[in-house]
């Protein structure tokens, strides 16, 4: 995608929702913005309400929210302690979620359908079937939706 000078950019832990219309980053990006060059790691977001404005052209790799995702919660009814695992070595989102997740107690389903791209202890938080995202408890952070939005770039990277 391109920025364009004047569009708005955060970090993941400097928003507090994911809105139609923004964009997650699923690469590192590199944009001037605060008068600096700044590196933005996956799960960064290009939103009207993020504080950065971007002051020179820029690509970045990300998923344009739009409303009409794919994107299924299950109930989970298991509660699992435990390290956040990225299954999917390729999966650089399920990374930077990892680092950032304070958590670490979830509340996840005992079954969800798919190939998990991130778990707690062998249960699956995160996984993908087919043209679909499963997010595998009911517990939604921002982080965890804009984490759900950057796997269904993988998923269909020519419709973003």
């Amino acid at each position: 995608m391109y920025l364009d000078v004047g569009y708005r950019i955060c970090k993941p832990t400097e928003y507090s929702d994911v809105a139609l219309g923004d964009v997650v980053l699923v690469n590192p990006g590199l944009v001037k913005a605060s008068k600096r060059t700044l590196m933005f790691p996956p799960l960064s977001l290009v939103s009207p309400n993020c504080n950065n404005q971007v002051e020179s052209p820029a690509w970045i790799d990300g998923f344009r929210v739009n409303g009409k995702e794919p994107i299924t919660v299950v109930n989970g009814s298991i509660q699992v302690e435990g390290p956040l695992r990225v299954e999917e070595p390729r999966f650089l989102p399920g990374y930077t979620y990892q680092k950032l997740e304070t958590r670490d107690s979830f509340l996840l389903a005992k079954e969800c359908p798919g190939m998990a791209l991130v778990s707690v202890r062998g249960f699956a938080l995160l996984t993908v079937e087919k043209r679909e995202v499963y997010i595998c408890t009911h517990e939604l952070t921002p982080l965890l939706k804009a984490l759900a939005y950057a796997a269904l770039y993988y998923l269909s990277p020519s419709e973003t």
